[in-house]
């Protein structure tokens, strides 16, 4: 068992893993900008986010430390394990920056201007809660595989599906089922013409409501799927529905 691991310094502008972590001590050192200290250090800058605080603004923990930590790249093997089981290619995981720290895989939220407005942390260890999100209200944020505006996209629950989706055309997941009056404006915003909604199996009832809140805004069609989600599904699958 390895008892030093290798990791992104979230302190500073590496890239390539300088920072060490001795799991023995619990202590790490940064060789390229001498950060050191005891305890995990992705667990020193997220000790930071007060979680029971709201954030003041909209685009939260954009600080160097944190984006540190949403660049790590440097995964483990329950990370990897995850990772495959999603199905997902190792160009997503860089393009989307999905970054390990504190036993979650995290996942942030960017706007069109790279600003992180939002996150989710999935476990990686079974808990029995499986995601511990951003310390602030998700009413008005949804997760886009694209950027600006496109013709197109198809609307989903979750950021995995969309992701998945997004091999095949523009994707835009809800972080949910519900879809809110300010998640709706920021579809219509960013989609210029049509609408494909696709939700998972069990949310039958919810696209239906999906489907009568956007189409007097937009040309909207609506695939109902009779099991699974779309993040369970082929390319190929996905080309048949939507394309």
């Amino acid at each position: 068992m390895a008892t030093e691991v290798k990791m992104i310094c979230p302190y500073c502008d590496d890239e390539t893993g300088h920072l060490y972590y001795s799991v023995e001590k619990k202590v790490y050192h940064c060789h390229k900008c001498g950060a050191s200290g005891r305890g995990r250090p992705d667990a020193e800058v997220l000790r930071e986010i007060d979680v029971d605080k709201e954030p003041a603004s909209d685009v939260i923990w954009s600080s160097p430390k944190l984006s540190g930590i949403f660049s790590n790249t440097i995964m483990g093997k329950k990370a990897r394990r995850f990772l495959k089981s999603k199905g997902l290619y190792k160009s997503e995981v860089k393009r989307y920056r999905l970054g390990v720290a504190f036993d979650r895989l995290f996942i942030p939220v960017y706007n069109d201007d790279g600003d992180m407005i939002y996150w989710l942390g999935r476990t990686l260890t079974g808990e029995k809660i499986k995601y511990k999100n951003a310390p602030r209200p998700a009413t008005d944020i949804i997760f886009k595989t694209f950027k600006g505006k496109v013709d197109k996209a198809e609307v989903c629950e979750g950021i995995f599906d969309a992701v998945r989706i997004a091999r095949v055309m523009p994707a835009v997941a809800l972080l949910g089922k519900e879809l809110t009056e300010e998640k709706s404006k920021k579809i219509i915003d960013n989609v210029s013409r049509e609408i494909i909604i696709m939700l998972d199996s069990d949310a039958i009832r919810h696209s239906f409501k999906l489907y009568d809140k956007l189409r007097g805004y937009r040309h909207v069609t609506l695939r109902c799927l009779a099991h699974g989600d779309p993040g369970e599904m082929s390319v190929e699958e996905l080309e048949r529905r939507l394309l």
